[in-house]
């Protein structure tokens, strides 16, 4: 297939797409939300108390939209350029060369930045570990890298407010 004809594709796939968001699937919103369609989408459409149809046809027009926007951004660059020159073009912005030095002066950068965070901004540091190691039981919800972390000591396994501040301070280290 030439690029030309992907071209020619893209944009009948383009066009097929906003006549079907905008003419036909509104029609299909509606009925689903009177109980008139296949069973599936019926299930889709369960707020008709809290909401009027023209809720869930806006919701319709948003993801439609967004859904081509997204996928002309993926597709457009693929079929109108060669994927050498996409490659190329991938690692001459990525990949060219650079001194060391400014590698090196990044990293210091940005782990002093960090470093700083941690050490000087309210929100990470003992008072506020002490905080969260206080919560209740029904209030804890780690999150899913802590979960992974805690998993050889069980799947209930909750870190006390030493472990957490022994781990602030090795981290600082």
């Amino acid at each position: 297939m030439t690029r030309r004809h992907a071209q020619l594709i893209l944009l009948v796939c383009a066009v097929a797409w906003i006549l079907f968001s905008t003419l036909i699937a509104p029609g299909i919103v509606q009925s689903a939300y009177e109980g008139r369609s296949h069973e599936i989408l019926n299930r889709l459409i369960s707020g008709q108390a809290a909401h009027p149809v023209e809720f869930y046809l806006r919701k319709w027009s948003n993801v439609s939209w967004t859904a081509l926007i997204g996928a002309m951004a993926v597709l457009v660059p693929v079929v109108f350029f060669m994927p050498s020159q996409l490659s190329k073009a991938w690692k001459r912005y990525w990949f060219r060369p650079t001194p060391l030095l400014y590698l090196a002066l990044l990293r210091i950068i940005a782990v002093g930045t960090q470093l700083m965070m941690l050490l000087v901004e309210g929100g990470y540091g003992p008072p506020q570990l002490a905080r969260l190691a206080s919560l209740p039981n029904s209030m804890y919800q780690p999150l899913p890298a802590l979960q992974l972390f805690l998993l050889p000591f069980g799947l209930d396994a909750r870190p006390s407010f030493w472990l957490l501040t022994a781990v602030y301070w090795v981290t600082a280290a």
